[in-house]
């Protein structure tokens, strides 16, 4: 799948709480980074600002735990991700938070440079209607050309 997720009536700062509770059956079917913004997700907490700051801290161009793509708890895959951190975010990367966007540039290499993700709630793209309109198309077409 291609393109942007949607949690209909979800405002940003209940994400953390909504992706730890949703079933390992019914995440499975989400897009890759869904599936591992959930895993990044600690047991108990309520904010995302620490699963953006460990997504940072991942390293490799598509980087993805075993468990994944199996029907684990989510205890057991967020454990399998904690193994996969570096100790410490590169200095290039970047994690921008605010009450309803959060935003992070994870540094790759040299050569793949920054994987962005940009989260942001329904609130915060009724304030900025035309960025919101844009990350949305960004998130389906790279060539802002396209049609």
């Amino acid at each position: 799948m291609v393109g942007a997720l949607a949690f209909p009536g979800l405002a940003l700062p209940e994400l953390a709480t909504r992706l730890r509770g949703v079933d390992s059956p019914v995440a499975h079917h989400w897009p890759h980074d869904a599936r591992l913004l959930r895993t990044l997700v600690a047991p108990g907490e309520a904010a995302i600002g620490p699963a953006m700051d460990r997504y940072a801290r991942l390293g490799g161009y598509a980087p993805s735990p075993a468990g994944i793509d199996r029907a684990l708890g989510h205890e057991a895959i967020h454990q399998e991700v904690l193994d996969m951190l570096h100790p410490e975010r590169p200095a290039e990367s970047l994690i921008q938070l605010d009450s309803h966007i959060a935003q992070v540039a994870r540094y790759i290499d040299g050569f793949f440079g920054f994987d962005q993700w940009f989260i942001f709630d329904s609130r915060w793209a009724a304030a900025h209607p035309d960025l919101a309109r844009s990350l949305l198309r960004y998130a389906a077409y790279w060539d802002p050309y396209a049609v």
